[in-house]
């Protein structure tokens, strides 16, 4: 039953990170599908590009990180305490907990991530 739960919770995990992953590249490439309808067209692609190149981070979507990373951490962290392994959820759970902390005090200081830092 152990390896049940350990298994289930290394899923959930795994899928937490590849859902958005997947997300974000489906986004691009119908970007990319849409700059090269644009292009072929004879459309002002450099407009297209400019406003691309452009969006950046708001202090809502670093609330948003935030929470999300508050909603994952806290859950690792309560059932390695319920296990008695302290240390190994604080260890898992401690990394997304602290990340989640600097998203909203980002957030709440209204200051996003520098341009050049943004991937």
């Amino acid at each position: 039953m152990q390896e049940l739960i350990a298994i289930v919770l290394f899923l959930v995990i795994g899928g937490c990170v590849a859902l958005p992953i997947y997300l974000n590249y489906r986004i691009r490439s119908k970007e990319l599908d849409t700059l090269m309808k644009l292009a072929e067209g004879g459309g002002d692609v450099q407009s297209m590009v400019n406003s691309l190149m452009r969006r950046h981070d708001t202090t809502r979507s670093d609330k948003r990180k935030g929470l999300l990373l508050l909603a994952v951490a806290i859950p690792l962290i309560a059932i390695g305490i319920i296990e008695a392994e302290v240390y190994i959820a604080l260890m898992f759970g401690g990394i997304p907990l602290l990340v989640g902390l600097a998203y909203l005090l980002m957030a709440k200081s209204g200051k996003s991530m520098p341009q050049e830092a943004q991937t």
